[in-house]
């Protein structure tokens, strides 16, 4: 019986560089990572079936390919669009057959990472893709299959060339990616906070909507068109103070902001306000 987390690969001995058909199997199979996703194991399902070429490559012994197929169905979660970099980093490991805590680390950090860029990825330059497209071709049904288009394309390219990068560069990237966590961590502290910046900006415009109502009633309604700029600006350089001094969490400023929206609501409600 194989316990994953407790037993240890048989054959520690350094497996040979898997060749190119193995690795393009393995970025084909990237597309359907998210195909078997849950909330208890996450994308594991898919993720371990296309890393399966690879491990049966690099586990000869079927003790060790079905221990190594156990370790990668544990929880997983890469946001989907950059998996193929953490499979690739991944199986670079493996190639030199580690203890498995250090496998499980590794993959952690390589998932989270990608996770991370792919949120940044489809929140940020995705809409201004689309939003090019739509301007080069005036925004008609063709910007979008142009969108379209241009997805199909870069995602392809980026699972094979990514899955290459992580592959050829994977143990140095991982030491790298050790050494530097804490800078790591900085950069997406305030990556979260440039995200929660763009959340507090449709709230303060959605607030200072409520202004000249207010301030017409003291009879100073012009002030609320200058006061639209620095409800955000005022709120975002509170977040990152909060971040930044006060060491908050991200979970934390989200509940700020949720409270406050929870506040303005309220406020829409006593006041009879009932649009934007």
């Amino acid at each position: 019986m194989v316990v994953v987390g407790i037993a240890s690969y048989k054959d520690r001995s350094e497996a040979y560089p898997l060749d190119k058909k193995t690795l393009n199997s393995i970025a084909l199979r990237s597309f359907l990572v998210k195909a078997g996703k849950n909330g208890e194991t996450g994308e594991s399902v898919g993720w371990a079936w296309a890393m399966a070429p690879g491990l049966k490559k690099i586990h000869t012994d079927e003790e060790d390919y079905a221990l190594a197929l156990g370790h990668h169905l544990e929880y997983v979660d890469t946001g989907y669009m950059l998996a193929p970099f953490a499979m690739g980093i991944l199986l670079a490991m493996e190639q030199q057959k580690p203890d498995l805590e250090t496998l499980r680390s590794v993959k952690t950090m390589a998932a989270g990472l990608c996770r991370s860029l792919s949120h940044i990825l489809m929140c940020i330059a995705l809409p201004w893709i689309l939003m090019i497209a739509a301007k080069a071709i005036g925004g008609n049904t063709a910007s979008v299959v142009l969108y379209a288009a241009c997805m199909v394309l870069v995602s392809v390219i980026l699972r094979f060339a990514l899955l290459r990068i992580g592959y050829s560069q994977g143990t140095r990237i991982a030491e790298k990616t050790a050494k530097d966590a804490q800078a790591l961590k900085n950069t997406a502290v305030y990556a979260g906070a440039f995200m929660i910046g763009a959340v507090i900006a449709v709230i303060g415009a959605h607030a200072t909507s409520l202004l000249p109502s207010v301030i017409s009633a003291v009879g100073n309604g012009s002030a609320a068109s200058g006061m639209t700029a620095f409800i955000p600006l005022g709120m975002t350089m509170l977040l990152l103070h909060l971040l930044e001094r006060k060491n908050w969490s991200l979970g934390k400023c989200a509940l700020l902001i949720v409270a406050v929206s929870a506040v303005i609501a309220c406020f829409m409600i006593v006041t009879g306000v009932t649009s934007f």
